[in-house]
């Protein structure tokens, strides 16, 4: 005997429920005790109820059985489950927004390992890198007095470790949101051939092959893209 003191919003789960009450042959029996004020009947009441129990004569606290409550409860049921099924069809479409954003990563990603150079690939990030700030801190048809110089400086400072004058260059005569962009793009090349430098330096002196010639590193015959045996080429 299953006895259940309200409805869920999912049909599907009250005849789980009743199906627990039957064991080994054994049809079994259940039994749901509900109220008008459940959470159920509240969030999508059912119209004309408040007349109906009026016609049935029915009182205060008393007990209600009939087949038009019934079939109440499910329309009401069938409202919260088309409800939920629109939540999570509106759901899947941030999941089909993330799956796009993962096949381009992916794809991105299988360039770059098959790349015989990937200097190019490089730079044009870097370069994205320089314009996606200057956008935010210079906003379009804006006079220097009105640009954002400070975070400017510190996004400068953050993603590309520069220290630049953006502040003095915004007092310039004729300046503009172009020539701070080619600037920082300009100090931002600068910085990172210093630092290719700085490294191949550092390989030389420790004795450790060209990053060139580990580039060119094949990558064990049982790795392909369909197989992952989860060797790396890094």
């Amino acid at each position: 005997m299953v006895i259940g003191t309200e409805r869920h919003e999912s049909r599907r789960i009250d005849n789980q429920l009743r199906g627990r009450s039957g064991r080994q042959g054994d049809p079994g029996h259940s039994a749901f005790f509900l109220s008008l004020q459940d959470d159920l009947m509240r969030i999508f009441p059912v119209e004309s109820m408040d007349s109906m129990l009026g016609k049935l004569g029915l009182e205060q606290g008393e007990s209600i059985t009939h087949p038009r409550v019934t079939k109440a409860i499910e329309r009401a049921q069938g409202k919260v489950e088309a409800r939920n099924f629109d939540i999570r069809k509106n759901i899947l479409k941030y999941d089909d927004v993330m799956n796009d954003q993962r096949k381009v990563i992916f794809e991105q990603r299988i360039e770059m390992m098959d790349a015989e150079d990937v200097n190019e690939t490089v730079v044009d990030m870097r370069h994205d890198l320089v314009e996606t700030p200057v956008g935010k801190a210079i906003p379009p048809r804006s006079y220097p007095e009105q640009w954002n110089t400070e975070q400017l400086e510190a996004a400068a400072k953050t993603y590309l470790n520069l220290d630049v004058p953006v502040k003095a260059w915004a007092e310039e005569e004729g300046i503009d949101a172009e020539t701070v962009t080619e600037r920082l793009i300009e100090a931002a090349d600068a910085a990172a051939a210093a630092k290719e430098a700085q490294t191949l330096q550092a390989f030389e002196a420790a004795g450790t092959p060209n990053p060139t010639v580990m580039r060119r590193w094949k990558r064990p015959s049982c790795c392909s893209r369909s197989t992952g045996c989860g060797a790396s080429i890094w």
